[in-house]
């Protein structure tokens, strides 16, 4: 189930751990709504309310009892100019310029995501491999080492060099 750790840290009180779960999620690209639902939900148990009805807002989540944590989001957050209404949600969303429009809307208050609207949700394409890169730190961890060799070299002939120069000079005392 993918919400067993975070079920698992409520039963146990651990709203805060809950919370950090669900903050760590976040900061994946794609548009999660049963998260942001889920996260809101953590945070009016924390009593949090705007931060609360940011994410039950976003998450189309349209309860009574979610209504007084999106109304406090919404009066403190104006939409008359939809872009910067739309940096005000997390940025999964916010990646969604397309849709500002209809966040800010009356009938997004309203009703939440209808499914043409859910249909126009775009995946977002990220360039990070989930692996890392590691043939440069491979190609760098071989260079530092060839460079040490090289440098352990040099000096060794120089102490050779040194020695053998301070030979003759005594042997010709």
């Amino acid at each position: 189930m993918r919400f067993e750790s975070i079920d698992q840290a409520i039963s146990e009180q651990k709203l805060w751990r809950a919370k950090e779960i669900l903050q760590g999620r976040l900061s994946h690209p794609e548009v999660d709504l049963a998260l942001f639902h889920k996260y809101g939900e953590v945070l009016l148990e924390m009593n949090d309310f705007i931060e609360a009805g940011r994410m039950l807002f976003r998450s189309g989540a349209r309860d009574e009892r979610f209504r007084e944590a999106i109304d406090i989001f919404l009066s403190r957050n104006d939409r008359r100019e939809p872009q910067r209404f739309l940096a005000r949600l997390p940025s999964s969303m916010r990646r969604q310029r397309h849709l500002a429009e209809f966040v800010a809307s009356p009938e997004f208050e309203r009703s939440g995501w209808t499914a043409v609207q859910l249909s126009h949700i775009v995946p977002i394409q990220t360039d990070v491999d989930a692996r890392p890169c590691q043939r440069s730190h491979r190609m760098t961890s071989i260079l530092a080492i060839v460079s040490l060799v090289c440098l352990l070299a040099l000096s060794l002939v120089g102490l050779y060099t040194t020695i053998g120069s301070a030979v003759r000079l005594f042997a010709d005392w």
